[in-house]
């Protein structure tokens, strides 16, 4: 009996150290921890772009019906006839319906003239199958020493037939060629002649035309002169749809039809979403848009909040569209405390991250410095410091 109590009072001694002593350590090896290291990683940003050029508006002389003489995106010199305006929708409905009467005329002769070619081509290689046949036949008669003379003549009437049937397709081709010059011929005496009659849209500078107007040449003059609002804001209104004038539009005096978009002269704004509080570097960038990798050389450069906008100038000299791109872009490297981002949580606007200490786990608040989406450099954590995963 005296060995019994003796055995559970050491199995009662046991237990209590262990719930005194062991068991309230062992709650650290229970964790999933990272261990963080001095390191360099690409600094990546968010950039949201437009491409700029300077733009001069092209606006109507007189009110009337809109009818555009150029394609958008055409290039024109100084003074060229642009568009015309037609003082009523009569006198535009009139133009269009003659338009279409000469096109449609000489659609239906073109059309007809098409159809007899194709049928005549089809001919054609119908006869140089039987050309083929008649040729097999010659050979075999050639090889075993028989008459040849009617399968020659018979070759020699099918090489006929080929002949005159493409002499026949060149003069409907040629045919063809001629009506369509005499169509566009008359439409251009038509259009000259409506021209001379009717107040003319002429540009004032050289460039490319475009048939729309939007807000991006004020943006680019007020980001210049420095009277620009905040552009997160406006991003959206600034990328809104532009207000295209289209043909038959009733237009006012004055008012903004499209504009000249002077190609050679050509910029970007950026609003650019910092990766951390580190600065950025703010020099030239090299930068995919449209086609292929363009070189930016930096402007201005203006802080919106935690964010940032850059105006820069394109130093390529090809085109590139005004259109709006979002990308994500390397902008160098940040060396430092590295640690995966996926560790860092959120509370109240701050930013924090779990330190395993020695008898707790610390909540320390940290400022993100720079990095990318999966790691980033971290300020207040040092090297040897265990940080908590979970």
């Amino acid at each position: 009996m005296k060995v019994i109590k003796k055995i559970l009072w050491r199995i009662a001694l046991g237990l209590l150290i262990y719930i005194c002593s062991i068991q309230p350590i062992l709650w650290k090896y229970t964790l999933e921890t990272f261990k963080p290291a001095r390191s360099s990683i690409e600094r990546i940003v968010n950039i949201k772009g437009l491409v700029l050029h300077r733009e001069e508006l092209v606006t109507a002389p007189v009110s009337g019906i809109f009818l555009r003489l150029k394609k958008d995106n055409e290039r024109v010199g100084k003074g060229e006839k642009l568009a015309v305006i037609f003082p009523t929708i009569e006198d535009y409905n009139s133009y269009v319906k003659e338009i279409d009467r000469i096109e449609k005329y000489y659609e239906g002769i073109i059309k007809e003239r098409m159809e007899t070619i194709k049928l005549k081509e089809q001919d054609i290689e119908k006869i140089y199958k039987e050309l083929a046949k008649e040729g097999d036949i010659l050979n075999s008669l050639v090889l075993n020493r028989q008459d040849i003379g009617e399968r020659v003549k018979k070759l020699g009437s099918l090489n006929n037939r080929i002949n005159s049937l493409k002499t026949e397709v060149e003069k409907l081709n040629a045919d063809v060629e001629s009506l369509v010059k005499e169509r566009d011929k008359k439409i251009k005496e038509f259009k000259e002649k409506v021209i001379s009659l009717n107040s003319v849209v002429l540009s004032s500078s050289a460039g490319l035309v475009v048939f729309a107007t939007d807000s991006k040449e004020s943006l680019r003059s007020s980001i210049i002169e420095g009277k620009m609002e905040s552009l997160g804001k406006n991003f959206n209104y600034i990328l809104g749809k532009p207000k295209i004038t289209s043909d038959g539009d009733m237009v006012k005096k004055g008012e903004p039809l499209g504009k000249i978009i002077d190609n050679l002269e050509q910029f970007a704004i950026l609003y650019v979403v910092p990766d951390g509080v580190a600065g950025l570097p703010h020099n030239n960038l090299d930068i995919y848009i449209g086609d292929g990798p363009v070189s930016l050389e930096l402007l201005k450069w203006i802080k919106e909040g935690s964010n940032e906008i850059w105006f820069c100038t394109v130093r390529d000299k090809r085109y590139i569209e005004s259109s709006y791109f979002s990308l994500d872009v390397k902008i160098g490297d940040i060396e430092g405390m590295v640690v995966p981002r996926e560790l860092i949580k959120e509370e109240n606007n701050k930013s924090y991250i779990l330190i395993l200490n020695k008898d707790s786990i610390e909540k320390r608040i940290v400022k993100i410095l720079g990095g990318n989406r999966e790691r980033v450099v971290l300020d207040n954590i040092k090297e040897g410091e265990i940080l908590v995963r979970n």
